[in-house]
């Protein structure tokens, strides 16, 4: 979303924002961590006694040119029901259609449609957009893909869904369809109405730019009408205060060097304000933050509203002094940044044209770990390399609300730096917990669907056998089987890997495991017979000098280390 100049900003952006796509990054990352907070939420109303039925989640196989019958690639393409009020198969269906993200099980049992499902004895089913969330063609997102990415091929998509979902779910041919959408997905939900009224009754677009402007600043005159509203908390000294607070800013940075360093560090800025391209990234993200407490106001999740951004741009309003707002607008910039887990606000033009140009799937399940927020990733791995034989070893988990964490076992050499995915592709073999719920992070995401309630402490066994390829991972609770990855050839060395993204969350290696006691009862390879078991002290080689090959394991130390973010 592109964010112009408004009229109460005055001179501040004289500076050219319209190439910096820091406001619609910050206004991205607040919505994801507002939709992490949400999906959390909704996720939890089905772990109570009164508990309603979670969403379910299908795919749709979709062609990737559904204009060129000669190409037969195609894409799988996720969507969520809810059909919990559904009172029969005459009853109307509400498709809520994803925009420029992904699409979780909140997406069918929180908003609008959700609201007026129970009303209506509607069926919820939300379509996540080509190319977001998990719904990215197996090629992946270089340029020659991305000639696929586009409102027409979206909207293919929608009468394609809308037929076959049709099928799947046995809907009445006199089954009204409503298509619902907010912002883009808002315009996608009018044009689908416009281009196909025979598939669809009718469409809820809010928010939604159906006539393309170039210079698009009526969003700026709603933030700007929005700050002085008071029923939401604004007033007209809120807006004067905005105003004043970037007029302080831009004073500072057409100040000398040393007020740039000041200013940096007040705002808790990533980097340097010397480049005139990156004091526009720095007001760029201001001003998306103040947008997002307008686009935010009053959702669950939300780090700022209108009602607390005022608040604190008007502390202390009855000194004279023309700083005050600015240090109201420093403290916001503090609870925001804080709420999303920044050490810092990221102002770096080129760090941003470095992120567009990222053409690695960026899998929202696998925690999202772009290049934005690898900061607050940890992983680390066990102290020596597996080579052979056979090794065993158990993990402790202590698992908060929101948190996403991964263990298993890794390739040498892989890359941990920066953004990355998990996957056998990328040299990992292992399963955790992230947006989506309990996976194993396979190719396309195994979800572990027994496993979907949140476990406050589980305790996890893992098992590698190098020759035979097998990695293994068991519920040491009951001993019961959770996954296990397609048999590997494995070659090089091999680690104990454990990673934690973010929430609440240890992971405990545990200090006494093995024996005919530690180990499950059913072995993916039905030929082991030996039980396998970790040294009671120090280290073994692992090449089976001292006992047959692989009954002990150069693993961790036998007291427990927790990892901890």
């Amino acid at each position: 979303m592109a964010i112009g100049p408004v009229p109460w900003l005055g001179p501040l952006l004289l500076v050219s924002l319209w190439a910096s796509s820091t406001p619609a990054s910050l206004l991205r990352r607040l919505g994801e961590h507002i939709l992490r907070f949400q999906e959390s939420s909704a996720l939890g109303l089905g772990l109570g006694p009164d508990s309603v039925t979670l969403p379910k989640e299908g795919w749709l196989e979709q062609p990737l040119d559904p204009f060129n019958a000669s190409d037969r690639r195609s894409f799988l393409q996720r969507y969520w029901v809810n059909d919990q009020h559904w009172t029969s198969q005459d009853g109307p269906v509400f498709l809520h259609l994803g925009g420029e993200g992904s699409l979780g099980p909140g997406s069918v049992m929180r908003g609008h449609p959700a609201n007026l499902a129970p009303i209506w004895g509607a069926l919820v089913i939300s379509l996540e957009h080509r190319f977001y969330g998990l719904s990215i063609p197996a090629e992946g997102l270089d340029m020659a893909q991305l000639r696929f990415l586009s409102s027409r091929h979206a909207l293919a998509d929608v009468a394609s869904a809308r037929l076959t979902l049709s099928r799947l779910f046995n809907v009445s041919s006199t089954s009204p369809w409503i298509c619902f959408g907010g912002s883009y997905a808002g315009s996608l939900a009018a044009w689908a109405r416009l281009k196909f009224p025979h598939l669809f009754f009718a469409s809820i677009a809010s928010s939604a730019p159906v006539r393309a402007i170039l210079d698009f600043s009526k969003y700026n005159d709603v933030v700007s009408r929005s700050l002085k509203n008071t029923a939401i908390g604004g007033s007209l000294e809120c807006r004067a205060a905005a105003s004043a607070a970037f007029a302080e800013v831009e004073r500072r940075l057409h100040a000398s060097g040393a007020a740039r360093a000041a200013l940096r560090a007040d705002l808790a800025a990533c980097g340097s304000l010397e480049r005139a391209e990156d004091q526009a990234e720095l007001l760029g993200a201001l001003q998306a933050l103040v947008g997002g407490a307008v686009q935010y106001d009053g959702q669950a999740g939300a780090p700022l509203s209108v009602r607390l951004l005022c608040r604190l741009l008007l502390e202390n309003r009855g000194n004279c002094s023309g700083s005050a707002p600015y240090r109201g607008l420093r403290r916001a910039v503090q609870v925001v940044t804080h709420s999303l887990g920044q050490k810092c606000l990221s102002i770096s033009r080129a760090e941003t044209v470095a992120q567009l140009r990222v053409t690695e799937l960026q899998v929202p399940s696998v925690g999202d770990r772009s290049p934005s927020n690898s900061v607050d990733t940890c992983s680390v791995l066990g102290f020596e390399g597996i080579t052979s034989g056979r090794c065993y070893w158990e993990v402790e988990i202590r698992d908060g609300d929101q948190s996403e964490w991964a263990l298993g076992v890794c390739r040498e050499g892989v890359n941990r730096k920066g953004w990355y995915i998990e996957s056998p592709e990328k040299g990992f073999w292992v399963v955790g917990r992230f947006e989506r719920g309990y996976c194993a992070c396979t190719a396309k995401q195994t979800l572990l669907s027994f496993m979907q309630a949140p476990h406050p402490r589980l305790r996890m066994g893992v098992f590698l056998d190098y020759q035979e390829g097998d990695v293994s991972f068991y519920n040491m609770a009951d001993g019961s089987h959770i996954f296990s990855f397609p048999q590997a050839s494995f070659s090089g060395t091999l680690f104990p890997y454990f990673m934690i993204n973010s929430g609440d969350v240890s992971l405990t290696v545990c200090s006494k495991v093995g024996g005919s006691e530690g180990l499950p009862a059913a072995l993916s390879n039905p030929s082991l017979e030996e039980p396998v078991s970790l040294p009671g002290a120090g280290f073994s080689s692992g090449s089976g000098a001292e006992g047959p090959p692989g009954a002990e394991c150069p693993l961790l130390p036998c007291n427990p280390e927790a990892v901890s973010p």
